[in-house]
């Protein structure tokens, strides 16, 4: 009997637990010093844009690279919670991605780039592009239409904590 004689099953294929594990969401870590780590498939960490163009998966072992601030580091992973032989094709990466630092000190570097990071976020504060920004938005809170349409798909924050007092007696008292 030839594989196009066989007939079709119906059931579902049960995947491998290997599969079964690379399955979930990517995984993201920001650890302090500049460091931060992505664990997940070749597919998600190349919908992040952390996988530069052009770029050939290491068969075993590690690669690395660098751009202009940070260096990068990708290799296999084992999935969170995943216990058994891996097979050496599997699909699961880890992405760590650290601050070059001049003279190695990565703490040094770390507090600049925040600082860096501070003072870019203020200039754009005080430039015609956040005025902008913050126009469109303000239009869009009170735009009613925009609001209801809104609504359908985001609920109302939920009020926390006790009524006010002045409620709560007006409530008690006959």
């Amino acid at each position: 009997m030839t594989n196009a004689q066989r007939p079709i099953s119906m059931e579902p294929t049960i995947a491998s637990t290997a599969e079964q594990a690379v399955a979930g969401e990517l995984i993201i870590a920001i650890r302090p010093g500049g460091y931060a780590y992505w664990c997940g498939t070749a597919a998600q960490l190349k919908a992040e844009a952390l996988i530069p163009e052009g770029f050939s998966w290491p068969k075993a072992g590690t690669k690395t690279w660098n751009d202009d601030r940070f260096g990068y580091f990708l290799f296999r992973a084992r999935p969170s919670g995943f216990k058994g032989r891996l097979p050496s094709d599997h699909d699961y990466w880890k992405v760590r991605r650290a601050l070059i630092a001049p003279g190695r000190d990565c703490w040094a570097a770390a507090r600049v780039y925040e600082k860096e990071q501070d003072l870019a976020r203020e200039l754009w504060l005080q430039s015609p592009a956040y005025e902008r920004h913050f126009a469109r938005y303000w239009v869009a809170c009170e735009d009613k239409a925009f609001q209801a349409f809104k609504a359908i798909f985001v609920p109302p924050p939920k009020k926390r904590g006790r009524p006010r007092k002045s409620a709560s007696i007006e409530r008690t008292q006959p």
